[in-house]
């Protein structure tokens, strides 16, 4: 598998000092593992495609990890481990529609994202080992994206040749129709720029 890249965390981002710091959650390998197999189950991985208003139209790759749930406990579990695991991640609750296709058979539910490269990178140091389905590729695919957005200045520069074969494979993966991969999503990447 490919060597994860080294970025330099804030102290309350990095592993080691969970060991270090008092009324911290300990995070098992048991843990590890079950939040492994709900993201291979219910997980996305994705590279997200903006125009960044900042840079004259100038598109970005936001690498993200989005889980959807409507059991609470699932929900709170996977908050509990990302926590303990000092992950930055945003969580979302979606109410019943009120309007619309699906008003009848559709339930809240709660979303899960950690987004931006320092972060997925964080995240996937830890968890990529613990996926066996198509989420392992496409772990080492983000990785090494990020490995490469984060050797020059990666806010503005132009994406490389690598870059874009990169983004084109996660894309390709996110689109072979199988029920694993419907819901993960990458924006085209043949509208990216390259260098």
């Amino acid at each position: 598998m490919l060597e994860p890249p080294k970025v330099d965390l804030p102290l309350q981002w990095n592993r080691e000092a969970n060991e270090t710091m008092d009324n911290q959650q300990v995070i098992t390998e048991e843990d590890k593992h079950w939040f492994g197999a709900i993201v291979d189950g219910e997980g996305c991985l994705t590279g997200g495609v903006r125009t960044r208003s900042d840079h004259k139209g100038q598109l970005n790759v936001r690498p993200a990890f989005q889980l959807a749930n409507t059991d609470k406990a699932i929900i709170d579990e996977c908050i509990r481990i990302l926590s303990g695991c000092y992950i930055p991640h945003y969580v979302s609750y979606k109410e019943k529609p009120k309007h619309g296709k699906h008003t009848s058979n559709s339930s809240p539910y709660w979303t899960i994202s950690v987004q931006g490269i320092k972060r997925i990178v964080l995240f996937l140091q830890i968890f990529a080992p613990y996926f066996r389905s198509n989420k392992a590729q496409k772990a080492a695919i983000i990785l090494e994206y990020c490995q490469s957005r984060l050797s020059h200045n990666w806010h503005a520069a132009p994406f490389t040749v690598r870059e874009i074969e990169l983004i084109s494979l996660l894309y390709n993966l996110n689109r072979r129709g199988s029920s694993e991969n419907l819901r993960d999503y990458t924006r085209d990447p043949h509208k990216l720029g390259v260098r």
